[in-house]
């Protein structure tokens, strides 16, 4: 069978037809003649006998009568100087000297033959009935002449091109980047000439820069190296486009003069910068863009200080930055405190020595090309500690992502947004109407804005609007991006909180076709997590995209990919989309499915409502915390550090875009269902409301038979439950707070043993107020009395341990002797504390009292808990002097509750490492030491599943505490030795990252 055959007709010709076409013709005959055509649809055809060609020519045999009689026609290309080029059999109409369909012919070069050399095309024609003819057409090729725009070379002093302006004319020094106009179309090549700094060099690919880079990076040109200050200079540019036209053009130039300062004496700064003095300017960004004068400015987080490359003639740069012991001297470009590279400077973290609130300075001596020196001293201060501590309902915003409430941004359950109406309670537009978004994704460090609450950092509200009567949401797109680790200036990435892990999550959007204007201009949907404990949005790099991205003019394609600390993560997933008849408008559907399970995100497709939905693939193996499943590590008013939504970026394209969507919708899937329980029991649900509280963390019925609920930051709630008409009745009691004078961390309840219904007592188990930055010996059990008010309270333990972390004096007991059970989790991850203060634990090492269960006989009229606290880095032998608590059980790393059984059995659930932690350096006494940096990696003994234990007085349960010669991480496997001679192992794994909380006893068999 053949196959893309040309369409032709068949019927019987006289035998003498072909004589006529026996003659040699020059050009043509009667009938035939061989043509050209300035257009792919042969439109407007010439003759090709001494035409001048250039450009892309379209050549084909022209013919007046019906081709039906030719055979074949075979097309020969010859020039003087080369000779035969290259020839072409076509046996179907129409007939293409390079081919084509009946539409559109191929396209022919005039390149390939010199100016100057004479080309000819010879065409011989074969019959049905075996005759033959030749024709012959000479012809001549000429320069294409360039008629678009006028084109620039511009010029900027970030290498990632950003900030640019016009070269022509323009003053430069120092380092800057100079490259044609990105928005100049269908570029083939383009040859720099600058004799003056001996280059000459020649761009294929775009972005065309004169000393050549990357797509998101130019070379750097020192202008301070072999120019002349105060010379003009001038660079010649040839462009050679696709279709062969070519145009060349020259920009000028000059050099900013040597500077005319005034030497100081050597060691003697100026008081302040004065005129024309040069400054030293200060970026959030390594690459030093988006800078501003370091002067007067009040910084926080990671930054990045340099001398204004602006500043000419510099030979070299000294800085002396004493309050944190920086002396530092830069020979070449740019002159960064720290030094660096010509893309990147190294960072100066202001939090590692420099304190909140004060003021400090930089004296910088500049030495310029010639000998003029100067020296000028900069002034700024350090920000005041953030104050993002939960607070009660209300008091505080979800700042720096949202001005909503916090516990507005998370989505449970399926949400629709279809932008017909106005939504309450949702970030708006700027016309105020709500849009139906929760949150808007921001770098961690951002400051807020002065128009907060009514806005937020990375909101800009002004280039959005929800259209209701159309029913969608335009959105006008800048040129941020938040792709690697130092770019992170996206605005406007919409979104919302995602309720994972206990569901699988799915986001989609319907969106407009956009435009194909290159320049990777990219919209569609985005999926993160919080990179740092307790935090809020993605900082722009820990998320998936599934976007329609256009990396050239008139291309579109589909891409999946991940980015995790700024750096790609699995493979990225590209389609091209040009495959479908994408027109303005079409409809595409976007849709990222989020699995727990399978810790993947898969995206999946449809153009303009297809029948079934297309998979562009997954991307698996993301890290537990893109799915919340550490509990601990999560912000307790947000309920979640996973977000996702939508967004939309020009990145490098000239051209703003407007993307309109249709649609947004979050969906929930049950998991798989978990294997069927042994336990035969049945139970009645009652939900009943927390007034606003946040957070319950421990409950117990009293004698009263009233329900008491203690709250993470202290509050407790008293309910009165009447089971036969289901009603609730509910007080506060608020004396944790009122006693303490703010929140405190509240984690263990119980009813004191000797309460009746009349009179009832409650115990209570709390530390320090904030979730992740916990002061050390805080933890109290207190007592409170005075029923049924419960308006006052009497501390009885002090000083009990509390980690950086959320580990704490956590779940209380009284048993059956009356004594009173603790459980108080570790202050590290794995029994080890770092050398330094970051990460969830931080440099807070174990303490005697820490992983373990205590007890205490607080009846006993000779107890004393006044003073539980040991100083950080100190044994202690137990009991100490003003603290008989005594260690039941060593080695539980964060047992939150305890249950007696009718078996006269204790048992616990402990919780295993999930995100950090490292096990001491030794597994023998002493293992005190922290652990530097370099060894973080090597003593990670990775993830625990938590596990119920059988707590026996005297036993150890793995957790390693140096305070008390316990080194051994669990049975010893981990550090290759025996387990210690006490050691016991679990009763039965619970799973991974489940963070038990509770227990109850049964009477029936299990």
């Amino acid at each position: 069978m053949q196959k893309n055959k040309k369409k032709t007709s068949k019927f019987s010709m006289p035998s003498w037809y072909g004589i006529v076409w026996l003659l040699l013709g020059i050009g043509g005959v009667e009938g035939f003649s061989i043509a050209y055509s300035n257009s792919t649809d042969r439109s407007s055809p010439q003759g090709l006998q001494n035409a001048s060609l250039s450009g892309n020519a379209y050549i084909f045999l022209d013919t007046s009568s019906s081709t039906d009689v030719i055979k074949t026609v075979e097309f020969t290309l010859s020039s003087t100087v080369q000779g035969a080029i290259e020839s072409k059999l076509e046996s179907y109409p129409p007939y293409d000297f390079r081919g084509g369909s009946e539409n559109e012919a191929n396209p022919w070069p005039s390149s390939s033959i010199a100016l100057g050399d004479m080309g000819t095309m010879e065409v011989n024609v074969t019959f049905l009935n075996a005759t033959k003819t030749t024709l012959i057409a000479n012809f001549s090729t000429t320069e294409t002449e360039y008629s678009g725009p006028e084109l620039k070379l511009f010029v900027s002093s970030n290498s990632d091109r950003s900030d640019s302006q016009p070269l022509e004319e323009a003053i430069l020094s120092g380092v800057v980047y100079i490259f044609l106009d990105p928005a100049t179309p269908d570029v083939g090549t383009v040859e720099f000439t600058f004799q003056d700094a001996g280059i000459i060099s020649t761009e294929s690919i775009a972005p065309y820069d004169l000393l050549g880079g990357s797509v998101s990076n130019a070379n750097p040109f020192d202008t301070s190296v072999t120019l002349t200050p105060g010379e003009p200079y001038e660079i010649v540019t040839e462009v050679k486009f696709v279709g062969e036209a070519t145009t060349s053009f020259i920009t000028e130039f000059s050099i900013a003069a040597a500077p005319t300062w005034e030497p100081t004496t050597p060691g003697e700064a100026t008081p302040k910068p004065t005129q024309n003095l040069p400054i030293l300017l200060v970026s959030s960004n390594s690459d030093r863009s988006d800078s501003q004068p370091l002067e007067e400015a009040i910084l926080s987080g990671v930054v990045y200080i340099f001398l204004d490359p602006l500043t000419p003639g510099v030979g070299t740069v000294e800085f002396t930055f004493q309050d944190a012991e920086i002396m530092k001297t830069e020979s070449y470009a740019p002159y960064d405190l720290l030094g660096g590279s010509v893309s990147n400077a190294n960072p100066f973290d202001t939090s590692v020595t420099l304190t909140p609130g004060e003021p400090y300075e930089i004296v910088t001596e500049v030495k310029f090309v010639g000998g003029v020196t100067t020296s000028f001293i900069t002034e700024f201060s350090i920000a005041t500690a953030p104050t993002w501590e939960p607070t009660l309902p209300g008091e505080e915003k979800c700042a720096p992502i949202s001005y909503l409430s916090c516990d507005q941004v998370r989505v449970t359950g399926n949400l629709t947004v279809d932008f017909n109406s106005d939504l309450s309670n949702t970030l708006q537009d700027k016309n105020g109407v709500g849009m139906g978004f929760r949150m808007v994704d921001v770098a961690p460090n951002a400051e807020v804005s002065s128009s907060y609450p009514l806005s937020a950092p990375g909101l800009d509200q002004s280039l959005l609007e929800v259209d209701t009567v159309t029913g969608v949401l335009r959105m006008l797109a800048t040129n941020g991006g938040q792709f690697g680790p130092n770019t992170n200036n996206l605005k406007n990435a919409l979104g919302a909180g995602l309720n994972v892990p206990g569901k699988i999550v799915t986001i989609e959007t319907s969106i407009e076709a956009p435009k194909a204007f290159g320049g990777f201009s990219q919209v569609g949907l985005w999926f993160g997590k919080s990179p740092t404990d307790f935090g809020r949005g993605s900082s722009q790099d820990n998320y998936c995209r599934f976007v329609v991205l256009s990396p050239n003019m008139d291309e579109l394609e589909l891409v999946l990919s991940c980015e995790e600390e700024g750096f790609e993560f699995g493979k990225t997933i590209k389609q091209n989309l040009n495959t479908f008849s994408i027109t303005e408008s079409s409809l595409l559907i976007l849709r990222m499915r989020i699995d727990p399970l399978l810790k993947s995100v898969t995206a999946s497709y449809n153009v303009d409502g297809i029948e079934a939905d297309f998979v562009l693939g997954s991307i698996p193996g993301l890290k537990d915390s893109f799915f919340s499943f550490d509990a601990a590590t999560i912000d307790v008013k947000l309920r979640t550090r996973t977000f996702g939504g939508i967004f939309g970026t020009n990145r490098f394209s000239s051209i703003q875009q407007e993307y309109i969507f249709h649609e947004f919708s979050i969906r929930e899937f049950s998991l798989p269902p978990a294997p069927p329980s042994p336990f035969i029991g049945d139970f009645e649900r009652w939900s009943i409301g927390t007034g606003g509280f946040y957070g319950p963390t421990s409950m117990v019925v009293g004698p009263d038979q009233k329900l008491y609920v203690l709250f993470v930051f202290g509050q407790m709630k008293v309910y009165e439950l009447n089971y036969e008409e289901n009603t609730v009745s509910e007080s506060d009691i608020l004396t944790i707070q009122t006693t303490e004078g703010g929140n405190r961390l509240s984690l263990g309840i119980a009813i004191d043993p000797h309460s009746t219904p009349d009179n009832v007592t409650i115990w209570v188990a709390h530390s320090d107020g904030s979730i992740n930055n916990g002061q050390e010996n805080t933890g109290k059990v207190s007592m409170i009395s005075n029923y049924p008010s419960l308006d006052v309270m009497e501390d009885v333990i002090v000083g009990l341990p509390r980690a950086k972390a959320n580990h704490a004096l956590n779940g209380l007991l009284f048993g059956p002797n009356k004594e009173l059970y603790m459980t108080v989790g570790g202050n590290t991850g794995g029994g080890a504390a770092l050398s330094f203060d970051e990460g969830e634990f931080g440099d807070v090492p174990e303490q005697p009292l820490s992983a373990a269960v205590l007890v205490a006989d607080v009846f006993n009229p000779d107890f004393d808990g006044s003073d539980c606290a040991t100083p950080r880095g100190e044994f202690a032998a137990m009991p100490m002097e003003n603290c008989t608590v005594e260690i039941y059980s060593t080695g539980v790393r964060n047992a939150f509750d305890l249950a007696h059984h009718f078996n006269g059995l204790l048992y616990t659930a402990d919780n295993g490492i999930g995100v950090e932690g490292q096990v001491p350096q030794s597994a023998f006494p002493p293992c005190t030491d922290a652990v530097p940096e370099n060894l973080i990696a090597s003593l990670w003994p990775g993830k625990r599943q938590d596990f119920l234990l059988q707590l026996e007085k005297g036993a150890y349960y793995g957790h390693p505490n140096p305070y008390r010669n316990e080194c051994v991480y669990y049975d010893g496997s981990f550090q290759d030795v025996s387990p210690l001679p006490n050691y016991k192992p679990e009763l039965l794994s619970l799973g991974d990252n489940l963070s038990c909380k509770s227990h109850f006893k049964s009477n029936t068999d299990l």
